[in-house]
C-alpha cells in the first residue's frame, strides 16, 4: 500500500517538474478522444437520416413489377417460369391474413402528356388499383380525402393529384 502512495507522489513530481510535456500529453488525449466522439456521432447521425430518408420513400413495402400488357392481375413468375396470378380475392386475403400488412392492390399504370391552364405538355402517369394505394405515397391528403372500398365496387369516378402535380398543372392546390 505505500509503494501506491510513493508511484503517487512521484507521478505528481513529474507532472509538476515538466509541465509542457504533461499539458501536450493532455491536451493530445483530449483531442483524439473528442475526435472519435465527434465522428461516431456523426456517422450515426447521417445513418438514422439515411435509413429515415429511405424508409419515407416506402419502406415496408413489397412490391412485384410485372411489365407487359395490363390485365388488372398482378403475375409473379416463379423460378420455373410458372407464372402465379394474384386476384383481387388473393388481395383481400393478404391484407386480412398475414398481421401488419395494412393494404395489397394490383397497379395498373399509364402515361400520357396533361394540358392545364399553368403548364402545358407535362408527363402525366396514371395508377389504378384499390384504396390500398394510399399507402403508397407518405404525402397527406391536402384537401377532400381518399377513395374507399365503396368508392371502387360502386365504380365512382375518383381522382387523387399529389400537391405537386395539382401545382403543376392548375397553379394552385
Amino acid at each position: 500500500m505505500t509503494q501506491i502512495f510513493e508511484y503517487i507522489k512521484m507521478a505528481l513530481m513529474n507532472i509538476t517538474s515538466n509541465k509542457a510535456r504533461s499539458f501536450l500529453t493532455m491536451l493530445g488525449i483530449i483531442i483524439g478522444i473528442s475526435s472519435v466522439i465527434l465522428v461516431i456521432s456523426v456517422g450515426q447521425t447521417i445513418s438514422g437520416e439515411v435509413s429515415g430518408s429511405l424508409s419515407d420513400l416506402g419502406g415496408g413495402q413489397l412490391v412485384f413489377y410485372t411489365g407487359g400488357q395490363s390485365s388488372g392481375l398482378a403475375t409473379l413468375i416463379t423460378e420455373d417460369e410458372e407464372n402465379i396470378q394474384f386476384t383481387q380475392k388473393d388481395m383481400r386475403d393478404i391484407r386480412e391474413k398475414i398481421p401488419h400488412v395494412k393494404g395489397a392492390t394490383n397497379v395498373d399504370e399509364s402515361f400520357g402528356t396533361a394540358n392545364g391552364p399553368k403548364e402545358s405538355g407535362l408527363t402525366a402517369f396514371v395508377y389504378a388499383g384499390n384504396e390500398a394505394l394510399q399507402f403508397q405515397y407518405k404525402e397527406p391528403i391536402i384537401k377532400g380525402r381518399y377513395f374507399n372500398n365503396t368508392d371502387l365496387e360502386s365504380g365512382a369516378k375518383v381522382c387523387v393529384i399529389r400537391e405537386a402535380g395539382a401545382l403543376s398543372l392548375f397553379g394552385s392546390t
